[in-house]
């Protein structure tokens, strides 16, 4: 039960965080992005936001991404269907998450997909923990 939650409710709230972040930003742009850019856009201000609220406060971090996700939804509620269902985005979103659990979840064991980027995961905290230099 603990893998099913993992591996499906996880990643769909995390597509619906991204919706939500992703709306506000087409919203705040006056864009009307095509509905497979939304949760694209929705990551990327989300990390931006983020990084933000984790450099300032902390503790707000949350309570910002929370308000940022219903102000999206509220902000498209009307059209809210149309802005964000695409059938075929969503059925490669599908394909390609399936393809990449297949070994996961047919194997049988839980494993580290496709982190094996350094062999070194503490090189990769380091590296994303550094401050940018500063310019000269």
């Amino acid at each position: 039960m603990t893998s099913l939650l993992a591996w499906l409710w996880v990643p769909l709230l995390l597509y619906v965080v991204l919706l939500g972040v992703g709306l506000l930003a087409d919203r705040l742009a006056g864009a009307d992005l095509p509905a497979p850019l939304i949760a694209p856009i929705g990551l990327a201000v989300a990390t931006v936001l983020m990084v933000v609220c984790y450099r300032v406060a902390q503790p707000l971090a949350l309570p910002v991404l929370l308000a940022a996700v219903l102000a999206g939804f509220v902000l498209a509620r009307r059209g809210l269907r149309r802005r964000v269902w695409a059938p075929p985005a969503l059925a490669a979103a599908g394909l390609v998450y399936a393809l990449y659990m297949a070994p996961i979840v047919l194997s049988g064991e839980a494993t580290w997909a496709g982190y094996n980027f350094v062999n070194d995961t503490a090189t990769n905290f380091v590296l994303a923990a550094t401050p940018a230099p500063a310019r000269a």
